[in-house]
Parts: C-alpha cells; structure tokens; sequence
C-alpha cells in the first residue's frame, strides 16, 4: 500500500477521527515525529484548536497519512489518567473513529505460536484483558474476575477484519515494510534517542533489534507495573497474553481502541529503561503504517 495524499485541513475538530493516546512524553515525541504535518506549528491561527469548555488535555494536532489526526498528552501513567484523557478528548473531538494506544509496554519472551518476542519489537492488540480487576485472597493470592460482564469487548468489527488481513502472510510483509521506512524518518528526526541500544541488556540483544517483528495478540492492562516472573507466566499461561501495559482498560470503553507498543522489557526483574526510546519509534512507525491501512 503506498501512502495517500494529506487529508483536507478540518475545519472543526469534529473532523478528527483519530487520536493517538501517549502516556509518557517520549511516546509522544515519537509519534509527533511522524506527523506529515503540524496544524499547531503551521502559522496559521485556527479557530478550531479551542477545546471544549472544562477539557484540561494537552493536544498536537497534524496530519498522518490520509487522516488528520489528534494526539492526547495524558497526565500519567494507569487506567484512570487513560479513562479520564479518553472521555475530555471526546467532549472536545466527538467524532472519533479510531483511539490508538501508542507508546512502550512489557511482553512475554514468546508469543503463543512460539515465535520469539524481541526488544523493540511491536505487539498490536486483538484484544484487552484487564489483569487487576480481580479477587484477593490468601498470601497475596489474585484471581481475575472472568465472568461476561466483567470483561472488556471485543474490537470493533472494522478493526478486527483488518487485523486478519494483517495477520496474513501479505498483510504482515506490507505492514513491516512500512514501519521500517517511517522507523528510518522517526531516527533521523530524533537522533540518537530513537536508536536501539548498542550494549547488551540482560542478554537479550540479537541483530532482530535492526529488523522489528509485529505479533498480534491479547494485551494485560492494569495500574500494577509488570515485574513479577511468576504474575506474567500465570497470565501468558492462563490467558495467552503476550504484553502488559497500564492505560488501554481505562480507554477501551470509550473509543474503538487498539493497543501499540513496542517492547521495551520482559516485565521481569531485569525490567529496565534502556530499550524505551527505541521501542517507543519502532511504535509510533508502526501506527503510522497501521493508519496506512485503515481507511
């Protein structure tokens, strides 16, 4: 798929239907680096910037592809800073079809189809499980509520049937080939922050580090950071989860949402923050090149 021609400039925000959901100011500046265009550095005073009474989010605003799209700064970290920066972006661009979830997150070392997860890879999401919604019993004991009205939904519709045709053989060749063209542009413009790390980080760097891999599947989401071997075995075990993050379980209800994160660790004792600015270029490409394919 070759890129489209740029979007004609909105003329109200109800013509964004995109936004980009960045919990940490280096998953943004990645994404604002692939922006095509920037309607708030433009010149140009544009009346339809103003947010909407009481919305206290912080926004860019440009253009990706064939969309215009709007990038949401939240205050933190959590399910809570998500679910709050979801519902004000909503009241001040109503008209959002699409909520990307786009930043660094966690991964288990193998997905289910045994295929090795590296650093800096990509995971989307076919689903959110929220792993801290749960009882707690004896000696620290967790057990996640499973029945139907505790778990969030499935993806939209829209968003499923591309997701199978990424998942494809062809799907998946394009959508790589697209994410390593704008990794390129997203380096180039940040620099050294953006590249891989040269050292190795608990053994886990290999030359994939030059050539990031996408896997889709099932991402945890909850307020709880990630460190514990034995909490990620029981989860990838238990629900054929492949990543774990913090913001997605608070958004999901408000907007069609996918999840885009680049694998910074292994949610382990070895979690660390060198591989976090490379992960977060190789997630903000690959957004650009899902929205390459969303029409």
């Amino acid at each position: 798929m070759t890129p489209s021609t740029s979007p004609p400039p909105p003329k109200t925000r109800i013509d964004f239907h995109i936004a980009i959901m960045c919990a940490l100011p280096l998953e943004a500046d990645a994404v604002e680096g692939l922006f095509d265009r920037r309607y708030d550095s433009d010149g140009h005073h544009h009346g339809w910037t103003r947010k909407a009474p009481g919305d206290p989010n912080a926004y860019s605003t440009g253009t990706m592809d064939a969309h215009n799209v709007v990038l949401v700064y939240m205050p933190g970290m959590g399910k809570s800073h998500g679910a709050a920066a979801a519902a004000f972006c909503r009241s001040s661009s109503p008209n959002i079809k699409l909520a990307l979830v786009v930043g660094i997150c966690g991964a288990a070392p193998f997905a289910p189809d045994g295929r090795e997860i590296h650093l800096g890879d990509v995971v989307i999401s076919s689903g959110v499980v929220q792993h801290d919604f749960a009882r707690r019993y004896g000696e620290g004991v967790l057990v996640r509520k499973n029945a139907p009205l505790d778990n969030l939904g499935r993806p939209s519709l829209e968003i499923r049937a591309l997701l199978a045709q990424l998942v494809g053989r062809w799907g998946r060749k394009r959508i790589r080939d697209r994410l390593r063209e704008h990794l390129e542009v997203v380096e180039r413009k940040l620099g050294p922050e953006s590249g891989y790390p040269t050292e190795n980080v608990a053994g886990w760097l290999t030359e994939e580090a030059h050539d990031p891999d996408i896997h889709i599947g099932l991402v945890a989401s909850g307020d709880q950071v990630m460190r514990s071997e034995h909490a990620q075995d029981r989860l990838v075990r238990e629900e054929g989860v492949i990543a774990f993050e913090m913001e997605s379980a608070g958004i999901w209800d408000t907007f069609p949402c996918l999840v885009i994160k680049g694998v910074a660790d292994y949610a382990d004792v070895h979690k660390n923050k060198k591989w976090q600015n490379y992960a977060a270029a190789t997630a903000a490409s690959c957004a650009k090149a899902f929205l390459e394919f969303w029409e």
